[in-house]
This record gives C-alpha cells, sequence and structure tokens, in this order.
C-alpha cells in the first residue's frame, strides 16, 4: 500500500500495487485513526463502510490446451478441441474465433487444410484438418496467438502430434515350409504386412482358397 494526502487530515488517495490474481477489497481497518480528540475510528459497525468495491485482478496469460486430438496414428479428417482456461480476443482483433494464421504446421505430412470452429457457451475451439498427406504432423498454436479481455499477453504455444497413414497395409509376402505335393492333413502358412495389423481372424471374411 502507498498512501498520498490528497485533502489533510479528510482524504487520501490509496495505492494497492504487487497484488496477484483474485478479488481486491480494500478495508480500512476498525479503530485504525484517530480525530484530533483522540477519539478512535472508524467504528467497527457497520463494516462496510470501511470497504471498497471489489475489483478482479487478473495479471495472468491465457492458457491454451488440447483436450482432444487425434490417436498417434490417424487417417482421413483429424479433429481436436483447443481449451483456453478463460475467454479470449485474438491476434487478429475478432473475439468470436480464432484464425488459420494462428496455426502453424510442421513435419513431413503436407496440403493440410485447417478450419476453425467456435464452441457456444465455452472458452473452447473445435480445429478440423483435411486433405494432409502422409508423414509427421505436429499442429502448434503459436506463441502470444490470443490475448484475454483486458488484454493480458504471453500465452505459450501448444503442440499436437500424429503420424497420418492414409494407405492400407500390403501384403509382402505368403509362404509355407510345406512342399508341394503333400499328403499333410494341415499346412501352416507365414503372412507378412507391410505394417503393423489387427483384426485377423481365422474365417471366411479374411480367406479364401483358391484351387
Amino acid at each position: 500500500f502507498t498512501v498520498s494526502t490528497i485533502s489533510a487530515g479528510y482524504q487520501y488517495s490509496v495505492t494497492v500495487s504487487s497484488c496477484t490474481d483474485g478479488t481486491l477489497i480494500p478495508e480500512v481497518i476498525a479503530n485504525s485513526v484517530s480525530d484530533g480528540a483522540g477519539n478512535l475510528g472508524p467504528a467497527t459497525n457497520p463494516s462496510a463502510d470501511r470497504l471498497a468495491g471489489a475489483i478482479q485482478v487478473d495479471m495472468s496469460a491465457p492458457v491454451a490446451s488440447f483436450t482432444t486430438q487425434p490417436p498417434s496414428r490417424s487417417r482421413g479428417t483429424l479433429t481436436y478441441v483447443l481449451h483456453f482456461n478463460e475467454p479470449i480476443i485474438t491476434t487478429q482483433g475478432s473475439p468470436a474465433s480464432l484464425e488459420n494464421t494462428d496455426f502453424v504446421f510442421s513435419g513431413s505430412a503436407a496440403g493440410c487444410l485447417i478450419s476453425i470452429t467456435p464452441i457456444a457457451n465455452s472458452n473452447d475451439y473445435t480445429v478440423v484438418l483435411t486433405s494432409c498427406g502422409e508423414g509427421s504432423l505436429t499442429l502448434q498454436l503459436i506463441d502470444d496467438a490470443v490475448t484475454d479481455l483486458i488484454g493480458n499477453t504471453g500465452q505459450l504455444a501448444i503442440f499436437a502430434n500424429t503420424t497420418i497413414d492414409n494407405t492400407g497395409a500390403r501384403v509382402i509376402s505368403v509362404t509355407t515350409g510345406t512342399s508341394s505335393p503333400t499328403n499333410a492333413a494341415s499346412i501352416t502358412y507365414s503372412i507378412v504386412f507391410s505394417e503393423s495389423v489387427t483384426g485377423l481372424a481365422a474365417n471366411s471374411s479374411d480367406f479364401t482358397i483358391n484351387s
């Protein structure tokens, strides 16, 4: 607190500084001053007479996070949900939505198109990427892309990583150790795929016999 005199004995200016985030309600402590006759004041009650109106102090930049993002290996359309801990204004000056220029891409995947839609009644945005080529992809919300409603800057960049794979697995080889002709009751084959796969089942949905 810093106190200076406006009108001697009657009116003072009190400056409050170095506050952390939160609600600020300055209060004059009861019986903290005395008049010329030595009477202490102000009285304990009513306490409202000793209080200033509440002011919300916000010294912090917005904080962003991806609350939803594609899995580590993805294909097709990629959908992200970007969350801010408070309402924001973008560097383009629009409070309604982020801009494409608030994001950058890195990695070997190319050709991505981005669309951004605010989610109603929230501080969240849906970010959708389409037309991406294959390869690694990092989506980045750049440093200082946004400010909060009172102008705090300094929002840190955040990243979301994935690898885009739009090509189905290929069969590299199907081999057996059984010679032909054979009279064996069963024959075992080894199947090698071009990448890791799941869902292979021993039924007619995955295999057929050519003769």
